[in-house]
């Protein structure tokens, strides 16, 4: 017994020394990064956004594409990253939102796969957050002439129509919000 807990002290203390260590470690970059720069697209200082069985889109302002086009020229090692947070549910749905970052038209247009940067589920009751890296997305994207973008955030309505029916009555009765989207820069 008295081996048994020389042997977990040992193991607690030379796990404290490598959580000290990778601390001090993580605090110190080996490289210099630039500050992170954040562009609120919805929710956050606007209260929760609620989201529902329609598709919800967050356009991205034509000031917004500049900056961040300006940045990623000056230094060409900085990532674009789409982030949703504070994502909650009251009650448990096992259901899909595909997150897609396109060109917004004026219409509604359909979402082409190639637009789609990700999913996340709503199968835990509160996920912090989800992040997905849309730098070549944005690109690409911004090659275009005039081009708007948007983050849209759709739910994954699969089945039959009546199943989509009441999947969608489901989600529109069902309080899925989430704290806000906005693009980082990094």
């Amino acid at each position: 017994m008295a081996f048994y807990r020389q042997a977990c002290r040992r193991l607690w203390f030379t796990g404290a020394v490598l959580a000290a260590l990778g601390n001090s470690l993580a605090n110190k970059p080996a490289m210099s990064v630039g500050p992170s720069e954040v562009f609120v697209l919805g929710g956050h200082s606007d209260g929760p956004v609620r989201l529902g069985s329609s598709p919800k889109r967050f356009d991205i302002s034509d000031d917004v594409l500049k900056t961040i086009l300006q940045r990623l020229r000056e230094r060409d090692d900085r990532r674009l990253y789409v982030v949703i947070d504070d994502i909650r549910r009251g009650e448990p749905l096992g259901i899909f939102y595909h997150v897609f970052f396109a060109a917004a038209g004026h219409g509604v247009e359909p979402l082409q796969d190639n637009d789609h940067v990700g999913s996340f589920n709503l199968f835990e009751r509160y996920q912090r957050f989800v992040s997905f890296d849309v730098t070549d997305q944005f690109q690409r994207l911004v090659a275009r002439p005039s081009a708007k973008l948007a983050v849209t955030i759709q739910p994954a309505l699969g089945g039959t129509a009546s199943e989509r029916e009441s999947l969608a009555k489901a989600l529109d009765d069902a309080p899925v919000i989430i704290g806000g989207v906005r693009l980082a820069l990094q």
